[in-house]
């Protein structure tokens, strides 16, 4: 599968039609989506990829709804995926390991957090 493939399989269709753990780009959609999922997960990625191949891949990445490509470097980029549920970020860490192009994607960070949990504010307590 080519790297446009795989981000595409994860964005095909409406939202109900996507593939599972892909999300609407939009916030509040976000926190809705997830087919009656009560949590959300965040992940930090860090991809290395061929220097040729980067702009290409990163292009690839943003398509994949939930991801934000925050940097690109000397084929080193950083990343952010968002999803309704940790199974998910697996499966979109996944695909993009298996772009060609890339020679590694690895989970930085994952943080899963209960819906009704995530406009608590945060106290140094």
């Amino acid at each position: 599968m080519r790297g446009s493939d795989a981000a595409r399989a994860l964005t095909r269709g409406s939202d109900s039609e996507r593939a599972p753990g892909a999300i609407p780009s939009d916030p509040p959609a976000r926190l809705a989506a997830g087919c009656g999922s009560s949590t959300f997960s965040v992940a930090g990625v860090l991809v290395q990829a061929h220097e040729r191949a980067a702009n290409e891949i990163a292009a690839a990445l943003r398509e994949i709804p939930g991801a934000i490509v925050h940097a690109c470097t000397a084929g080193k980029l950083a990343i952010t995926l968002e999803a309704a549920d940790p199974a998910s970020i697996v499966e979109q860490l996944t695909a993009i390991q298996r772009m060609p192009g890339v020679l590694s994607a690895a989970l930085v960070s994952e943080h899963s957090a209960p819906l009704d949990t995530i406009d608590e504010e945060l106290t140094d307590e």
